[in-house]
């Protein structure tokens, strides 16, 4: 029941990012906008980026998986919180990690304020083998995700909006992720 709600809100929300796109046509080249304007804001005190191979440990329960997906497919918490992205709102309703990268984490090309951006696929599999050197590890995914810094400690597209939000929902999101395969 819980996923049928989500695929609903998934479908009604494309709905309403399609439709204005459908009568105001995207940009026929493949570049991304020339300006865009994000605050960055750190979610903690220490701005260092983790070296450390070893993940990070945290106890996972059924609330914690429901919570990141949640988190994932709507950007709401579990106490109905939504999980702000520095500015990142458009038509009266913030996004969601599904809304770019698909319910299933496999990203592709998604166009957006009149513009084409191809989005990563943030499977854990992915993340986590050969295609990137080195891997993320689960302190370099929280930190691509709240700080929109990879794991060679390089700016992602400034597009990735930085997300802001608990630490517990940060571990559940993470957590969730490392499902998705």
């Amino acid at each position: 029941m819980k996923t049928n709600r989500h695929q609903l809100f998934l479908t009604i929300s494309a709905l309403v990012l399609t439709i204005p796109l459908t009568f105001i046509p995207a940009c026929s080249t493949s570049q991304t906008p020339s300006t865009v304007t994000v605050t960055v804001t750190p979610s903690s005190t220490s701005t260092q980026s983790s070296t450390s191979t070893q993940p990070s440990t945290s106890t996972v329960t059924g609330n914690s998986l429901v919570n990141g997906e949640d988190i994932f497919l709507t950007g709401i918490d579990a106490s109905g919180v939504h999980a702000s992205a520095q500015g990142f709102a458009m038509m009266n309703r913030w996004f969601a990690c599904a809304d770019c990268h698909g319910i299933q984490g496999t990203g592709g090309t998604v166009y957006m304020m009149m513009a084409q951006y191809d989005v990563p696929n943030i499977t854990w599999p992915m993340l986590t083998g050969p295609d990137y050197v080195p891997p993320y590890t689960t302190d370099a995914v929280k930190q691509a995700i709240t700080q929109g810094i990879d794991q060679q400690g390089t700016s992602l597209d400034p597009f990735m909006p930085r997300w802001s939000m608990s630490a517990q929902d940060l571990s559940d999101l993470v957590s969730y992720l490392q499902t998705i395969k």
